[in-house]
């Protein structure tokens, strides 16, 4: 099973700690029943789904945050990311671009 690099210590947060990826597990499920389309619990589940070795759950929840909410920042870059380490580089690329366009349409970045 892959998992995602812990490169740094603030990679992952005490509620990712090995002991408490059921725990937050448990907490994005409950948020998800409460609410299906709430878009910031979906790419941050992705994301604790990439950290558990989970790449395929974990692309397929990013999809559906897309889905949600096509022009979230986080969501483009977290799962810009995330395909990449999924060895997925042109969908990678092509996320990446959507969030160079939505910091300039938005934020005037270059």
């Amino acid at each position: 099973m892959r998992r995602w690099p812990n490169r740094t210590p603030r990679s992952r947060s005490s509620t990712y700690s090995e002991d408490r990826c059921e725990e937050a597990e448990r907490e994005f499920q409950a948020a998800l029943r409460l609410n299906p389309n709430y878009s910031y619990a979906h790419p941050w589940r992705a994301h604790l789904l990439a950290l558990q070795g989970h790449l395929d759950e974990a692309v397929a929840e990013m999809d559906r945050a897309l889905q949600i909410d096509p022009f979230s920042l986080s969501t483009l870059v977290i799962g810009s990311m995330m395909l990449s380490h999924a060895d997925r580089h042109k969908e990678a690329l092509a996320l990446g671009d959507r969030a160079g366009a939505v910091c300039q349409q938005n934020y005037g970045w270059p």
